[in-house]
């Protein structure tokens, strides 16, 4: 039979955290063991221990803490008995194997059968019901803060995992990471914590956890799969990208018309206006020199660009040349101080000056300059861009992951005319011919006149800007819908899955 306890709370104050269970029952007064006596010091004490004691690292578990070191009201036991809020987020955590996760790791096992133990007056030698108390008050917010926070953002803070996967040097004992994501991203905040406890106290629960869930379609996408999987390695994956799709990104590619969208694990790249589609083979960073992951905007396209050497490069290949004019002529480098913008002659550089970064080896533009012939560039923290490539043969390969970071494009003329607005037949002459001439070529030594020969400069376009710019996403999934919709199956190029399972594995069995 079940018997729902009648104790009086030890003690005077009458403050909102202090009104913890009961109503009282004139037929349990013979109830005289210590064991079903309720002291509101008692539970403060334990609950303070749960904290105290508390040494679970996740986000959630770190507010669980803080709000009940700072006293806070409590959220589930009060005069009248439990919330009947904990029986809908009880039933929200049990839901939890729907999309993969476990409702063990939300402790809602453990907080059920201490309300049974309530509720049965089952309680055992040894323990007393301001501890069981406690325990329901601080596990179940543990447990709401978890799958709140999990749902609204992400069970996985990517910028804390991501941005910590390769060391870009340690100094003075201090060890510096490569920013790899670069994607503004929601993430939890007071305000947040503080709509949601006022959602249990003012019992408007069901309504706030509603609201928590992803609608993206691709969210939809992954549970629709993820329920129709079996194999326990098949399955991470399916979970890991569902957890991308979770990550409140600052903009998505569904939200636009237009937009370029590369997945460095698929090596392709889609840009898409509407119903038209163009789609092209890229090369990205090699896995010792990832390509970021960020959301910008193509601004414009630079024709026949001049290609400024990373220093890294610069220590691998150039210095040892220094000397060695032939070297540096038969690849058209040249030497251009980084203040004032004028060409050093390469017989007075030390190894020394370029390796102070006042100097810098450029390659003139035209044919076989690194960046190909056009380059597309975009807002970032990195350096990086879109762009031609003199290298064709890394195309033809599987693994495409050969840069230092920027994105060689297959089908740059393609794609520039492709991003173009007006689409004006004059202006794509220009690109055209722009991107084919050997700017180098010069007229005959004979001072005549030699058209074959000789560059048309009234042909020739420089730069030629984007208006509007256009949306570009350099995102990072495994398994991602073509262009038709239908999943497709990428490699973990990176190693970014693994190192996401790595932290979802908290939630899972």
């Amino acid at each position: 039979m079940c018997v729902y306890v009648a104790v009086a709370l030890v003690g005077c104050n009458s403050n909102i955290q202090d009104k913890v269970l009961l109503s009282i029952e004139n037929d349990f007064k013979e109830l005289s063991s210590s064991k079903y006596k309720i002291s509101k010091l008692r539970v403060k004490s334990s609950i303070k221990e749960l904290a105290n004691t508390d040494r679970d690292s996740l986000v959630a578990d770190y507010l669980t803490r803080k709000y009940y070191k700072n006293n806070n009201q409590y959220l589930w036991i009060s005069k009248e008995g439990i919330a009947p809020s904990s029986v809908l987020l009880i039933d929200s955590l049990e839901a939890l194997v729907s999309i993969g996760f476990s409702p063990r790791k939300f402790i809602s096992k453990e907080v059920k059968k201490d309300i049974e133990k309530i509720q049965t007056l089952s309680i055992e030698e040894g323990e007393s019901i301001s501890k069981i108390l406690a325990r329901i008050e601080y596990r179940l917010t543990k447990a709401l803060f978890r799958y709140a926070i999990g749902e609204r953002f992400g069970y996985v803070t990517p910028s804390y995992i991501l941005n910590r996967l390769d060391t870009a040097e340690t100094k003075n004992g201090v060890r510096r990471y490569q920013r790899l994501y670069d994607i503004h991203t929601e993430t939890v905040d007071t305000n947040f914590v503080h709509q949601l406890v006022s959602s249990v106290a003012n019992d408007s629960l069901q309504q706030f956890l509603h609201r928590l869930k992803s609608e993206r379609p691709l969210y939809r996408n992954f549970q629709s799969l993820l329920k129709n999987t079996s194999e326990r390695s098949s399955k991470m994956k399916v979970l890991v990208n569902m957890e991308r799709s979770r990550w409140r990104q600052n903009d998505f590619p569904e939200l636009h018309k237009k937009y370029v969208l590369v997945n460095v694990p698929s090596f392709y790249l889609r840009a898409v206006d509407e119903d038209s589609v163009l789609s092209m083979r890229v090369a990205c960073g090699a896995l010792s020199t990832k390509t970021p992951l960020l959301n910008s905007a193509i601004e414009r396209m630079d024709v026949n660009p001049q290609w400024v050497m990373p220093l890294s490069i610069v220590k691998k290949q150039v210095i040892s040349q220094l000397g060695n004019r032939y070297y540096f002529d038969s690849h058209r480098y040249f030497i251009r101080s980084a203040t004032t913008g004028k060409e050093i002659d390469v017989a007075q550089v030390t190894p020394e000056m370029l390796l102070s970064g006042a100097y810098k080896v450029v390659q003139r533009g035209g044919k076989g300059n690194a960046l190909g012939r056009i380059v597309f560039r975009f807002p970032n923290n990195f350096s990086v861009y879109l762009h031609d490539t003199s290298s064709r043969e890394a195309f033809s390969r599987f693994d495409r992951g050969v840069s230092h970071g920027c994105i060689r494009v297959e089908k740059p003329l393609e794609l520039a005319i492709f991003l173009l607005q007006d689409k004006e037949e004059t202006l794509i002459d220009k690109l055209r011919y722009s991107t084919t001439v050997d700017i180098q070529m010069q007229p005959t030594g004979n001072g005549k006149d030699n058209s074959a020969t000789k560059v048309d400069r009234k042909r020739l376009i420089n730069s030629k800007s984007l208006k509007p710019s256009i949306p570009l996403f350099i995102i990072y999934y495994t398994l991602y819908p073509d262009e038709n919709g239908m999943m497709q199956d990428y490699p973990d190029v990176y190693g970014y899955d693994k190192a996401i399972a790595s932290y979802l594995l908290n939630y899972i069995d």
